[in-house]
């Protein structure tokens, strides 16, 4: 009798975990859920850290349960303190190089030269090269293709209001609203030689 209350005391006390996840999934999940917080979105905050609350994490350093107080605060205030930001900071730090997104730093670099007001003309247009010739023709549609292919398959769609993580942010975080993954489009077939004008 004593055998089988100590067992049922020990299935009640340990807490049920619902999944494993990697922990990049962890750790881009907690930056989805600062995101959400950052843009104003308390409640689907709260929905995202209650769900998250439940997952055990597969680290390279062994298992690990989620930061249940970090996460159990944030889904019953609908608001993160300076834990949050440092917690996602030092798990970056913890996590292999190949588990980090890979990041083309020739391009990122690209990407901050032409980032300059001056390189627009007024209106928003950013000047391409005009072309006439149809094989020149589909070579620009091929290659305007080849981008958007790219940053629709890799970067994923995270909503909040306005453009918050910029150009730079969403090429780190491979993740940004339907704007700033706009603006990546953009700058891209830039780089690409095209005209671009977001309307």
């Amino acid at each position: 009798m004593k055998l089988r209350i100590a067992l049922l005391l020990v299935f009640i006390a340990a807490p049920m975990h619902a999944a494993v996840i990697p922990l990049a999934q962890y750790v881009n999940s907690l930056t989805n859920i600062k995101t959400l917080l950052d843009a104003k979105q308390p409640d689907a905050a709260r929905a995202a850290a209650r769900e998250l609350a439940t997952v055990e994490v597969d680290s390279p350093n062994g298992r690990f349960l989620a930061d249940t107080a970090l996460l159990n605060a944030i889904a019953t205030t609908g608001k993160a303190d300076a834990r949050l930001a440092a917690t996602i900071a030092a798990l970056r730090n913890t996590m292999p190089p190949a588990a980090q997104p890979a990041v083309d730093a020739k391009l990122l670099e690209r990407l901050r030269q032409r980032e300059t007001p001056d390189a627009l003309r007024e209106g928003g247009e950013i000047p391409g090269v005009p072309t006439s010739s149809d094989a020149r023709i589909e070579t620009v549609a091929e290659k305007i293709a080849k981008v958007f292919t790219w940053v629709r398959d890799n970067t994923a769609y995270v909503p909040y209001r306005g453009c918050l993580r910029g150009v730079p942010g969403v090429l780190l975080d491979r993740a940004g609203n339907s704007l700033d993954r706009s603006l990546l489009l953009g700058k891209l077939l830039q780089i690409a030689g095209q005209k671009v004008r977001l309307v």
